[in-house]
């Protein structure tokens, strides 16, 4: 992991100067050419600032750090940069708006509440994430999560203020310029949305879904719970070749090791019953060899202890029949079978301890290890008086296994619990949020059905904390849509493609510079690095689909009533003249 994590950040430099040609590709288009750098500096400063002063925040708490959170001011940098795009792009087509105190007040009314709701609802889904077991993985969520709140600050305090001083100096590229792009938007839009809210478009958005849904499911049908411990090293490592030997052996010959902390006393018969009964049920198992491959110890010193009395009773020493008991059990452990795993107590002449281990076979995969785990456990504990425990050294790993299923639907479940919670103070519409949180439901659930069909993941702590934080992203590629939409005063239709004019460019921009910045660790070959860039890359692509397309098509069927909010001009003309916190900027000349 060390070695793969070290490897990403080179590889991620490369990624960086891709994303920085990318910025200044997009802002050659918005400014003149002597306005680019200081405007590519402050979108790209501010989310590597705010890393910087997570990393700083963190040390000063004294937490550790992981060579996997290398990653962490690349990621930071793919999210901080979408929310600039939207800035600067909402800045750019407000140049009919003279008045710079007002054409402020209106990109932060256009687009502030959508970039919020992402963010909040980023900080949240990465909250969630630092409750992993796993540790390096808990860090990494909880050094993103300050970074991104963080780097929302600074969006609005340094690079805001870069578009502020440009558009001061009158920086922007020429009006007709803009004139001229804006009005084949309009076109295209006008044309798109007749498209999406006619039945053709509503036919195409349903087999389109429909198509998702049957792949995804196929893959989610056959997605195992599961992990391979070969996948936390590079696939080209010794340690990873090593681990298919072990396989070899666990295939053959499984311990498995229950530790009894009131053994069963001999002379009880009772006990003696129950005992031999625990270890018969253990041995019925179809996993388990018989009794011929555990070790009990306890057979072996009856066994012992009968020849002993049958000797004494043949030379006179010793009546009557057989009974077990410890009584030659000293004599046993100090001549026969030197042994830890018994402690025998001298005084009170009984055991105070006993370990006993069961052979299995066919365990090379880690969801049958966990499945006979539970069988283990569950006949164990059908036998209280015994105060048995089963010891593995991956039970850890193994309760994952068993539990991941669970845990992620638990976890997402309540990551857009969250997500609803948030939008709902933006977006004070019931049937809004429902289509919202639809939106992102879908876009996990094929997320996942992607992820196991064409990725090869597995259900394990890896995947399971992947979609929680893809499951943050997943609303960037909505709230914004259905912000603007909301916010809108016009009809569906109008209401659609205003929406679209606004806010497509810098979603589709944003979904280039993410898979950008993610490219090269593709090219890394341990699996969790790898595994958490595609599952960057597929919820770019199904954030982009269901944004740019399936939203809108639910939206076309949203029933528009006169309870809206009030109109951006009335909310300039009462507010202008109040004095904003960015007044050293705004003064005019």
């Amino acid at each position: 992991m060390v070695r793969g994590a070290m490897e990403a950040t080179r590889l991620m430099i490369i990624g960086f100067f891709l994303l920085i040609a990318f910025v200044t590709y997009v802002f050659f288009s918005q400014v003149k050419k002597r306005y680019i750098l200081p405007l590519v500096f402050g979108c790209i400063a501010s989310p590597l600032f705010s890393a910087a002063a997570a990393f700083g925040v963190l040390s000063w708490l004294n937490y550790d750090m992981y060579t996997i959170m290398c990653v962490a001011p690349f990621l930071i940098l793919g999210i901080g940069v979408d929310d600039c795009f939207i800035l600067s792009n909402s800045f750019v087509n407000s140049t009919h708006i003279k008045d710079m105190r007002k054409r402020v007040t209106f990109v932060l009314i256009s687009v502030g509440p959508s970039i919020t709701i992402t963010t909040l609802t980023n900080i949240f889904a990465f909250a969630i994430g630092v409750f992993t077991p796993a540790r390096q993985m808990s860090m990494l969520c909880c050094c993103t999560s300050i970074a991104i709140l963080i780097d929302f600050i600074l969006t609005f305090t340094l690079f805001l203020p870069c578009l502020i001083l440009i558009g001061k100096q009158k920086g922007e590229k020429k009006s007709d310029f803009n004139e001229l792009k804006k009005r084949k938007k309009e076109i295209w839009a006008k044309n798109y949305v007749t498209f999406i809210c006619s039945k053709k478009g509503k036919v195409v958005a349903v087999f389109l879904v429909a198509i998702l849904y049957i792949f995804s499911s196929y893959g989610l049908a056959n997605m195992k719970a599961t992990f391979e411990p070969s996948k936390a090293f590079p696939s080209d490592s010794p340690l990873s070749n090593s681990m298919e030997e072990i396989r070899k052996v666990f295939n053959e010959h499984f311990p498995v090791n229950i530790y009894i902390q009131n053994p069963p006393d001999l002379a009880n018969k009772e006990d003696y019953k129950q005992f031999y009964e625990l270890i018969s049920d253990i041995e019925k198992m179809p996993e388990a060899y018989d009794r011929k491959k555990s070790l009990l110890i306890l057979d072996k010193y009856e066994e012992f202890d009968r020849k002993t009395h049958a000797l004494f009773s043949s030379i006179g020493f010793s009546t009557g029949n057989y009974s077990p008991s410890f009584d030659n059990m000293p004599f046993y452990l100090d001549n026969i079978f030197a042994t830890e795993r018994i402690k025998y107590n001298k005084e009170t002449k009984k055991l105070d301890k006993l370990a006993i281990t069961f052979l299995a076979h066919n365990m090379s995969e880690w969801s049958l290890r966990a499945a006979f785990l539970e069988k283990t456990r569950k006949i164990v504990e059908k036998y209280p008086q015994f105060e048995a425990f089963i010891f593995d050294a991956d039970s850890s790993v193994l309760d994952m296994i068993l539990n991941v299923r669970t845990d992620m639907m638990g976890s997402i479940a309540v990551t857009i619990a969250c997500m609803a919670v948030i939008c709902f103070f933006f977006i004070p519409d019931y049937l809004g949020l429902f289509i919202i949180i639809t939106t992102i439901f879908s876009i996990c659930y094929n997320l996942v059905g992607f992820l196991a069909l064409f990725g090869g993941a597995d259900l394990d702590p890896v995947t399971m904390v992947d979609v929680l934080i893809a499951t943050g992203f997943s609303v960037d590629y909505t709230a914004h849509i259905a912000a603007h939409f909301y916010a809108s005063t016009e009809n569906r239709h109008k209401r659609i493609a205003s929406s679209l004019i606004e806010m497509s460019e810098p979603m589709l921009n944003a979904g280039i510079s993410t898979v950008l910045c993610m490219l090269p660790i593709i090219f890394i070959k341990t699996y969790a690095i790898v595994a958490f860039a595609k599952t960057i890359f597929a919820v770019v692509f199904l954030g982009l689909f269901h944004g740019l397309f399936i939203l809108p098509c639910l939206l076309s069927l949203v029933k528009i009533t006169d309870k809206m909010i009030p109109n951006i001009d009335e909310i300039l003309d009462r507010d202008c003249d109040k004095k904003p916190s960015l007044e050293p900027f705004l003064q005019e000349d």
